[in-house]
């Protein structure tokens, strides 16, 4: 049985109104026909605070163009309902009410949320559409607002060559190969969070050094060559 939006997020949203100053209850079946990206965050997380404005002037730059058909909904995992309401304050989006703290809880083990900031896009079929939001759009935000919208792909997926390792869950932040095969090189830097793949590590200048991972399981000798 395919999931709608209201059995997801409940029968009610809240949104700020015109002037900004204040919230108030809307259907959720403004998402109907909409993709949607659940934001999970909290007003405690560095991480967060400083992923949200990059992701309100995402969205606030590309409204016009996708507001019928991507919306995003903030799922809070704050502590009280003051850290919420203060958090909220700064988003152009809507969101579950914070009283709503079991809908919040279901929802970050559904989508097994283990850290945040997180962004999971649906389709308007509440299907996942892309695990890994907050990644894409730091790096590609007018590409994946274009394909969100369309209810199209961004990944490319490949068929693993006999003997390489599949890197599930990780995708190429260039050609955005998922899941990632072969080589793996991230970034050093603890606030970036850039992989690539080894053909897009030769045609990519990146700005922190990138160092390869290491594949699980797999015997390496660290004497020196």
């Amino acid at each position: 049985m395919t999931t709608t939006f209201n059995e997801l997020l409940g029968e009610q949203l809240l949104e700020h109104n015109e002037s900004n100053s204040e919230s108030n209850q809307i259907s959720t079946n403004e998402l109907n026909g909409k993709n949607v990206g659940l934001y999970f965050a909290a007003y405690s997380c560095r991480a967060c605070r400083n992923f949200t404005p990059k992701l309100s002037i995402f969205f606030k730059g590309h409204n016009s163009a996708m507001e019928e058909q991507l919306d995003i909904v903030f799922i809070s995992s704050d502590d009280d309902q003051a850290a919420f309401d203060e958090y909220f304050k700064e988003m152009p989006w809507k969101a579950l009410s914070f009283s709503d703290r079991d809908r919040s809880k279901t929802l970050r083990e559904k989508f097994n949320v283990e850290d945040i900031p997180t962004l999971v896009i649906l389709t308007s079929t509440c299907q996942v559409e892309s695990w890994d939001g907050v990644g894409l759009i730091r790096d590609a935000y007018g590409r994946a607002t274009r394909q969100w919208c369309k209810g199209k792909h961004l990944f490319l997926s490949l068929k693993a060559r006999e003997g390489a390792y599949v890197w599930y869950g990780i995708i190429c932040h260039q050609c955005y190969m998922s899941p990632m095969i072969g080589s793996r090189h991230g970034c050093i830097d603890e606030n970036c969070y850039v992989d690539l793949c080894e053909i897009c590590l030769s045609k990519t200048k990146h700005e922190h050094p990138l160092v390869e991972y290491l594949v699980p399981k797999r015997q390496y000798s660290f004497e020196p060559l």
